[in-house]
């Protein structure tokens, strides 16, 4: 099935509600002129959410929500075709967030300013956290296992990141420029308490024309090809 859509069509906030609910099996919507990726879609309203699970979602994205105020204490995302959630031009909070077998990214967060914590991640078959187009974030990622990358950090984010108990197959965190129209620099603060198992240059990515550090440490620049990153 389609799944929900609220739409608010005015100019002042209106808000949602959604508390202990489980939804399964939904898909994109295209009737007409009607072209939503989500399988849940909240638009231009403000959002609460307690205790809500997605599961098994064909969708683009399980959830999107576009230009809103969010308050989510407890959302679970499982079986999700491509990304989980995405959350354009949001202010606020997301807590206790889980994500599990995701077929892209985890929590895809676009021109946003929000506190976030994701409880576990598994299965995530490429970012756990993308932050894109000027975003400001502080995050907590824990108990990452079986996924691609922790963090992307892009086009002209501020991120906070700290890791706890993450495993990835690949990088933990990267910070590159996707769209070089944003002017703002890319910067990413890294929290990391772990043992470096490996040696960091792999672990810890950031193209020269981005600023990461780790544990307060600068990370030293590198040229990352975008092109063939995406390829």
């Amino acid at each position: 099935w389609r799944g929900l859509y609220v739409f608010n069509e005015t100019k002042e906030k209106q808000y949602s509600k959604l508390q202990s609910l489980r939804v399964s099996n939904t898909q994109s919507t295209q009737i007409g002129i009607l072209n939503l990726t989500g399988g849940i879609t909240f638009y231009n309203t403000n959002i609460f959410i307690d205790d809500l699970e997605i599961k098994n979602s064909s969708s683009e994205d399980a959830l999107n929500i576009v230009n809103g105020d969010i308050n989510i204490l407890k959302l679970d995302i499982i079986g999700s075709k491509s990304d989980g959630f995405d959350c354009d031009f949001c202010k606020g909070n997301i807590a206790n967030l889980n994500l599990k077998n995701i077929g892209g990214d985890g929590l895809d967060i676009s021109g946003s300013q929000l506190n976030a914590t994701i409880n576990k991640a598994s299965n995530i078959r490429d970012k756990v956290v993308s932050i894109g187009e000027e975003s400001v974030i502080n995050i907590s990622i824990n108990n990452v296992t079986n996924s691609y990358l922790a963090a992307a950090i892009k086009d002209g984010s501020k991120a906070n990141l700290k890791l706890n108990n993450v495993q990835t197959n690949g990088p933990l965190a990267m910070s590159y420029i996707k769209k070089d129209f944003y002017e703002s620099k890319t910067i990413t603060n890294i929290s990391y308490d772990e043992k470096l198992s490996q040696n960091i240059t792999e672990k810890f990515l950031a193209d020269k024309k981005t600023l990461m550090k780790l544990n307060n440490k600068e990370i030293i620049g590198t040229n990352i090809n975008v092109k063939d990153l995406y390829e």
